[in-house]
This record gives structure tokens, C-alpha cells and sequence, in this order.
């Protein structure tokens, strides 16, 4: 799949079902025009969804699901990382571990999938 069509169409499906979300609650839709509002509401359309999406995407293409998945468990440890040196972010013992528990569960995955590969080649 073409990944900037395929980009388009899923967060038209998302404007779309958010758009029905309020229309059925029935909540305002609040919007802020300050600057700093506007700068990371920019970045966050730029950056973290359209680049980040699309790189997904194509990743998806290149590797396949079930290792782009893999990936995909990274992100949260990638943005804790992030914010400790950007925004000051304090570990706690919770967080810690959640890190501790998704790199276990990626050596172990992954480790299992090279083994796996590797008694498919020997037969």
C-alpha cells in the first residue's frame, strides 16, 4: 500500500470518527489560539502523526507486521527517554520496571524468532 494515500485516508477515518464522537455526546469543541497552542498543536500534526505515521507505515512495508510491532512496544520507552532529558522526568520504581518488562519481553521475542529462523534453515 502507497503510504501517503494510506496515511490520508486512515486520519480522514479518524477526523471522522472523532467528529461523531462529539456529535454524539454533544460536548463543545474548545479550541485555543495561543501561540504556544498553536505551535504544539503544529508539531504534533507534523511531527508526531503525519512523519511519524508514515515512517510507520513504511516500516510496516519493509518488515513486516509482527517485527514493526516489535517497534512499536519501543515508543513509550523512546518518549520516557525523551522527557527525562527535555522535560525533567522523574523514574519512579512503576516506570522502571514497565522499561524493564517491555525490553525483557523484546530480547525474549526476538531471541525465540532468530532461534526459530535458525531451525528452519537446518531442516
Amino acid at each position: 500500500m502507497a503510504v501517503l494515500p494510506t496515511n490520508a485516508v486512515a486520519m480522514a477515518y479518524s477526523a471522522l470518527f472523532v467528529a461523531l464522537y462529539i456529535a454524539a455526546t454533544g460536548k463543545p469543541v474548545i479550541f485555543d489560539v495561543s501561540p504556544v497552542y498553536m505551535g504544539a498543536l503544529a508539531y504534533l500534526v507534523v511531527f508526531a502523526t503525519v512523519i511519524a505515521f508514515g515512517s510507520f507505515l513504511t516500516l510496516l512495508g519493509r518488515i513486516e507486521g509482527d517485527r514493526a510491532a516489535y517497534a512499536m512496544v519501543l515508543q513509550p520507552v523512546v518518549a520516557l527517554v525523551i522527557s527525562t532529558a527535555v522535560e525533567g522526568f522523574r523514574w519512579s520504581w512503576p516506570a522502571a520496571l514497565g522499561v524493564a518488562l517491555v525490553l525483557a519481553g523484546n530480547a525474549i521475542v526476538l531471541c525465540g524468532a532468530q532461534t526459530t529462523a535458525t531451525a528452519r534453515q537446518a531442516l
